[in-house]
């Protein structure tokens, strides 16, 4: 394209624009503060949901951990538990190292030295330069004024429920300490304050693990067992389910516990409850 045409299209497009700013809308009427923004409450509050929840799940999952270092160290002390021992046979084999590579010669001769400054400019390049406005057109586009002050599309107070999730870590945060006289306590207040809230089966199974820590089974059994009566729907009921057998097992009764860990293989075949039945009910 030559230079008298892209002169054109410049002058063309200048045209246009400036037309458009004289007779449509101004820039002012399409801005939006962030209150109008569609949809942006919901996906904060979306976001304050997920992080609870990967919370709670990360506090569950680390009391867990605590009640299983808790019940191995009690089969070490009864004798049912030896930790294996690795043993290594003969040196790893070492293997060669690659030979390196060698260095490439170095070039002595001399190198065309490029000069950048004061260079002609190439042809063709020369700046465009606009044509003046027609009269009666404004060359400066109008500037919206900011707002003085924005508004929250979301309320900075926290939600009701942060006082239930806060008192349920609380209690999670004494089972992760083995502190459980004061575990089972904050977890009794928190179903007497809380006795509606979605948490109140994962505290009801809670309790449960606590009394089987503590090797008070009949206890236990009774709590996981509610945990199915109360809460049929919860998120709790295949590893309820899987604990019921367990207690059967630590009772001896053995067909009980075969009986409950087909129950957790048939009904939730694809939880991490039903491998570990797999595995528990063939011991």
């Amino acid at each position: 394209m030559s230079v008298k045409s892209v002169k054109r299209l410049a002058i063309l497009s200048l045209i246009l624009l400036l037309g458009g700013c004289a007779g449509g809308t101004t820039p002012a009427t399409k801005t939006s503060t962030p209150a109008s923004l569609p949809g942006a409450s919901g996906e904060l509050a979306e976001l304050r949901a997920v992080a609870a929840k990967s919370k709670q799940r990360i506090d569950e999952l680390e009391a867990r951990i605590a009640l299983l270092e808790q019940e191995s160290r009690g089969l070490r002390e009864q004798g049912r538990f030896k930790p294996t021992e690795t043993v290594r046979i003969g040196e790893p084999r070492k293997r060669p190292r690659p030979a390196a590579k060698p260095a490439p010669a170095k070039d002595d001769r001399p190198r065309p030295v490029i000069r950048l400054h004061n260079a002609p400019p190439p042809r063709g390049s020369e700046p465009l330069a606009l044509p003046k406005a027609p009269p009666g057109v404004p060359t400066r586009l109008p500037v919206a004024p900011l707002p003085g002050k924005r508004t929250l599309p979301f309320s900075s107070q926290p939600p009701a429920t942060d006082d239930a999730r806060a008192a349920y870590r609380e209690a999670l945060g004494l089972v992760r300490a083995r502190d459980y006289a004061t575990a089972l306590q904050k977890l009794d207040g928190f179903l007497a304050r809380f006795g509606e809230h979605s948490l109140s089966d994962n505290a009801v199974y809670w309790r449960g693990e606590v009394h089987y820590a503590q090797r008070n089974y009949q206890r236990a059994l009774k709590e996981f067992e509610a945990v199915l009566a109360r809460y049929p729907g919860s998120n709790k009921a295949a590893d309820a389910l899987l604990k019921i057998a367990m207690c059967h097992h630590r009772l001896g009764d053995k067909q009980k516990a075969a009986k409950h860990f087909d129950l957790v293989r048939k009904q939730y075949p694809n939880s991490d409850a039903a491998r570990i039945a797999s595995r528990e009910g063939s011991s």
